[in-house]
């Protein structure tokens, strides 16, 4: 059995990452977030991915020591 993955539309994605309709169009079009594309043209996501994104990023040696 495989497991069916939840995909919501750009306005429940903007509720749930806090981040503008712009700025998850630009993050798809780097490819650092990935969308399905309907025909009509709209933008579906994956809420894994959106979960995914709203991650911390792994901190860097210097932000975790106080050195530059």
């Amino acid at each position: 059995m495989t497991a069916v993955s939840e995909h919501v539309g750009m306005a429940d994605a903007v509720r749930i990452t806090g981040f503008s309709a712009s700025t998850l169009r630009r993050y798809v079009r780097l490819g650092r977030l990935e969308a399905l594309e309907t025909p009509g043209g709209h933008l579906r996501f994956e809420v894994a991915a959106l979960d995914t994104l709203l991650k911390p990023a792994r901190p860097t040696l210097a932000a975790t020591t106080g050195k530059s």
